[in-house]
């Protein structure tokens, strides 16, 4: 991509990261792992509450760039300010510190996974977005930041079309940073495509790590999401900004605060110093990423809600 777009793959980014990182403080989430379940969880989880920010705002048809920033901020200000008043992120730093202590050459191997991995998606054309599903379905983002809600009908190819409801966040989402980066499509999609498709390796990587094949991990993620060799359909969705790669991006996620969230649970629930058991925000956090999927990509959040059925019933058994 072209240097100029840097300011903007950061505001973007930043609008993702800032408010998940917060809630993942605030909430404790992944309070006692490593720092790449805590990044990827802050990617997902900053993704989906954008989404259902932009979403909210949508149905009251107020979608627009001075509500868009008010939402940010009280979401991002009050997280920050709970995890810096509970002294939370002191716990993480430590639990990071032992983590790369315990096994640094896999720090090192993940950490120059997503570098590499980022490096070489820099340098995909943003130009390759133009393809017609990738285009309706910012043609309906950019209808609803125009009308600043969900309108009844789009005018496309000459005819009005209902909006795809199916994907009603996601296209909320990409109305708001419709807002952000500017409504030219393709520098647009281009900067939301590299930021889904590291995340995609950076999330995916969390979930292999915390299933306890953490020096396979990268090698798991780049097989998923970087095999051109085998034409692997998961590979293919990456060649542009698709609904399929957003819900896999919320499912992932979803997946990975099930993983952690039941990979520690015991017999007896804990309470924190409010008196609220422990794990309960997280469980409430990992319904909320896994049922805003649906709103993203119906097909994503069946497939994540199938894994956690399933790894909860495994490790029942």
């Amino acid at each position: 991509m072209p240097t100029n777009t840097v300011p903007s793959v950061a505001l973007v980014l930043g609008s993702i990261l800032v408010p998940g990182s917060g809630l993942c403080l605030a909430i404790g989430v992944a309070r006692s792992r490593g720092w790449l379940t805590f990044a990827a969880a802050s990617l997902g989880c900053g993704f989906v509450a954008t989404a259902s920010i932009s979403l909210l705002l949508a149905l009251v048809g107020l979608l627009n760039l001075p509500a868009l920033v008010i939402g940010w901020i009280l979401l991002s200000g009050i997280t920050w300010f709970t995890a810096i008043r509970s002294r939370a992120w002191r716990g993480y730093i430590e639990a990071w510190r032992r983590d790369v202590a315990a096994d640094p050459w896999a720090t090192i191997t993940a950490a120059a996974t997503v570098v590499a991995f980022a490096a070489v998606r820099w340098t995909y054309p943003p130009i390759a977005n133009m393809g017609a599903t990738a285009m309706r379905y910012w043609a309906d983002a950019l209808e609803i930041a125009d009308h600043g809600g969900i309108p009844a009908s789009t005018l496309q190819w000459g005819t009005l079309l209902r909006p795809a409801t199916s994907k009603s966040a996601l296209n909320a989402f990409n109305g708001s940073m419709s807002l952000l980066s500017g409504q030219d499509p393709l520098p647009a999609m281009g900067i939301l495509l590299f930021i889904v498709s590291v995340g995609l390796v950076l999330v995916v990587m969390a979930v292999f790590t915390e299933l306890g094949i953490r020096r396979l991990a990268p090698i798991g993620a780049l097989f998923l999401f970087a095999n051109q060799a085998l034409g692997s359909e998961l590979t293919a969705d990456l060649t542009r900004n698709l609904a399929e790669n957003w819900g896999r991006l919320s499912a992932f996620t979803g997946m990975l605060l099930a993983v952690v969230l039941l990979s520690r649970a015991t017999g007896g629930a804990e309470e924190d110093a409010d008196g609220i058991p422990s794990g309960t925000a997280e469980i409430v956090l990992t319904g909320w990423v896994l049922g805003a999927t649906a709103a993203i990509h119906l097909v994503a959040a069946a497939v994540g809600a199938l894994f956690v059925g399933s790894y909860m019933l495994a490790r029942i058994m």
